[in-house]
């Protein structure tokens, strides 16, 4: 079942973009907002993760969700773009989403890279249908 999206959230592309950063960012000890993320995704989405070794990791987000879930609030995460490069054509968007990293919001950057971000429109609105990114760690 999906949530509720917040209108919002999914009035353009960029509010689906600036939600898909919020919902993974916050202090260490708070709870991420998944009910909100669900509903920025189709329920078929997946997760594309390529690792150091080149090995890649496919998830489910339900699957990144709860892999990653714990990690976050033990440590406290954000990230946020830094730039963007969108491509449209019809119903379907790709989104090549340059991003940093932090433990704490006024903390020193830990990383970044780019998001791969594909969205598809339904006539109503962008849902994000996967994601890809090179792994940190």
């Amino acid at each position: 079942m999906i949530d509720q999206p917040r209108a919002e959230d999914i009035e353009s592309i960029d509010s689906i973009i600036k939600a898909f950063y919020e919902v993974i960012s916050g202090p260490a000890g708070a709870p991420r907002q998944w009910n909100r993320d669900s509903a920025l995704h189709l329920p078929q989405a997946l997760f594309f993760q390529v690792r150091k070794d080149n090995s890649i990791r496919v998830e489910t987000k339900a699957q990144y969700n709860a892999r990653v879930d714990a990690w976050l609030v033990e440590h406290g995460f954000f990230e946020y773009e830094t730039e963007r490069e969108t491509r449209l054509y019809g119903s379907v968007a790709h989104v090549l989403s340059t991003y940093e990293s932090k433990y704490a919001l006024d903390g020193p950057v830990i990383g970044g890279g780019k998001n791969s971000i594909q969205l598809v429109h339904d006539g109503t609105r962008w849902w994000i249908a996967s994601a890809a990114w090179n792994s940190m760690l």
